[in-house]
């Protein structure tokens, strides 16, 4: 995210999640780990190690001020978009798997 400038961050990220998971229609082993997090202790906590791990880091090292809550606000927005892709099926949210509005 460095690298990209900083009006186009939210943009890059989106489009680097929707390519990593969008390519699977069933939402692949992502699709998984949202069932069964609900549900199971230890998929539950594989979401927060990725979390802790990846999302926050990376938000952290670009944007430093409240880099928790906007690294929570981020995943909580890209773990939405795949349930209701992967999990709830919801025809709207698969429509245009790798478009982004401008």
């Amino acid at each position: 995210l460095a690298a990209v400038p900083a009006r186009q961050r939210g943009r890059a990220l989106a489009q680097h999640f929707l390519q990593l998971w969008g390519h699977d229609p069933a939402g692949g082993g992502l699709a998984i780990l949202l069932r069964t997090a609900a549900t199971n202790d230890g998929a539950a906590e594989r979401v927060r190690e990725v979390f802790r791990d990846q999302v926050a880091p990376a938000v952290g090292a670009v944007a430093p001020d409240a880099a928790a809550a906007r690294a929570a606000l981020i995943s909580s927005q890209l773990l939405g978009v795949a349930y209701c892709r992967f999990v709830a099926s919801l025809a709207v949210a698969k429509e245009k798997r790798h478009e982004l509005a401008p």
